[in-house]
């Protein structure tokens, strides 16, 4: 059984955090896997993307791959990847790289030992000891990410850390990323696309 809310308001006049910056892991990566196992991973979802593919909802990113050598199935969504055409694209990504936040101690470094601690994305609700659990919107939206911006321990943003229902869907990614983009100095992981 639920205990009741309590009554009492709290207030937090000010907090105690680390200083902001990126942190690398001294370990070396616990091997989960055995090198057999994840090449037969591996094969399976080469497998999967040439047999079965995946549907694209973009009529642009179909033209794009398309063009790029992917096959495109009579329906004009379904997209099929030659497991060739996939280990081509695979050999041109950098192991490493620059995640830029606006300014340069903002950025971010991607890969090596490198951490990157994200807020969580795309949550359908949200919830506060006042109004207990509700459906996500935009002014939550916003306070999430401004939250983001001021925790040290956030070094990068992507997605929604809340689904902001209350915005049109064909509009959401673009207002949402330049709402973002206005409020916060961090890399952001993002991606705006409209019609």
């Amino acid at each position: 059984m639920r205990r009741g809310r309590s009554k009492n308001v709290r207030e937090v006049t000010n907090f105690q955090q680390a200083p902001y910056g990126q942190k690398k892991n001294p370990f070396q990566p616990m091997s989960i896997f055995s090198e057999d196992e994840i090449e037969s991973i591996h094969q399976a979802s080469l497998k999967v993307l040439c047999d079965t593919g995946m549907d694209i909802q973009s009529p642009r990113a179909v033209e794009i791959l398309k063009r790029e050598g992917a096959m495109i199935g009579s329906d004009g969504r379904r997209v099929r990847f030659d497991p060739d055409f996939v280990m081509e694209k695979i050999s041109t990504t950098p192991s490493e790289f620059t995640l830029h936040g606006r300014y340069k101690e903002r950025h971010v470094h991607v890969g090596g030992q490198s951490f990157i601690n994200t807020m969580v994305s795309s949550a359908p609700n949200v919830s506060d000891l006042d109004r207990g659990r509700i459906l996500g919107n935009f002014e939550d939206y916003s306070n999430l990410i401004k939250l983001g911006e001021i925790l040290n321990t956030v070094h990068a943003l992507g997605g929604y850390p809340v689904e902001p229902c209350d915005i049109d869907v064909q509009r959401a990614s673009f207002t949402c990323g330049i709402s973002c983009r206005s409020i916060i100095d961090k890399a952001t992981i993002w991606l705006c696309y409209w019609q």
